[in-house]
């Protein structure tokens, strides 16, 4: 049996937090928010599975503000993994939560961990492969591994992650959206927002991918 993938739908934005496992080993993506996360715990107990590690796909708010919180709920410290370019943004979250929402909630602990291009995590005996793919971010990653793809913000179903909050870049990514374009086309896509979707979906429909892959043309 391969890697399983549960999503959970958490907080204001509706952001997507992922539970990925394989045997009792687990890692958590983007925990975003700290009421919410209470949902991925009981599922981790109900599964009696062993958080291995929590990874932000990038340091926007949503999607780091409840790894402490689940911590505290586990027990235990699982590393905490994000690219280090977006470390600002993670230590600055509680600060633009509270400017854009008017709420005031605990900040992030510091990354333990930097992830590049090429890291590996390891769960059981699959690795999760780490490719850097900025533009919604400085220090977006997408997380590969068997016919998976965890891609954050970068590509939605039918649509793209904003690229004019600070830090985003057009040019970026553009150059991101080719590299997960040329992935073969059944791989399933888990987004930051928003249902999964194969790369042979917004192939064929996704205004910003396929203008993205005409420009590479020009």
């Amino acid at each position: 049996m391969g890697l399983l993938v549960e999503r959970f739908e958490l907080g204001p934005l509706a952001t997507n937090c992922y539970l990925v496992y394989k045997g009792d080993r687990a890692i958590v993506v983007d925990p975003g928010w700290p009421s919410e996360v209470d949902a991925v715990y009981r599922r981790v107990r109900e599964l009696g599975l062993r958080v291995e590690a929590i990874v932000a796909t990038h340091g926007h708010f949503d999607h780091v503000l409840g790894v402490g919180r689940f911590r505290r709920l586990l027990g235990y410290e699982p590393p905490f993994m994000a690219h280090r370019s977006d470390v600002s943004m993670i230590m600055s979250a509680h600060l633009v939560a509270e400017q854009w929402l008017g709420v005031r909630v605990d900040p992030p602990p510091m990354p333990d961990d930097f992830l590049r291009e090429g890291s590996i995590i390891m769960l059981d005996n699959v690795g999760l492969k780490v490719w850097e793919t900025p533009g919604h971010s400085p220090g977006s990653i997408t997380l590969l591994a068997e016919d998976s793809a965890l891609v954050g913000d970068v590509l939605f179903r039918g649509s793209i992650g904003r690229v004019d909050l600070p830090g985003g870049s057009w040019k970026e990514m553009r150059r991101s959206l080719l590299r997960l374009a040329g992935l073969p086309g059944e791989t399933r896509i888990y987004p930051g927002h928003g249902p999964p979707t194969t790369i042979e979906l917004e192939l064929a429909d996704n205004y910003f991918v396929r203008g993205a892959l005409v420009g590479s043309e020009t």
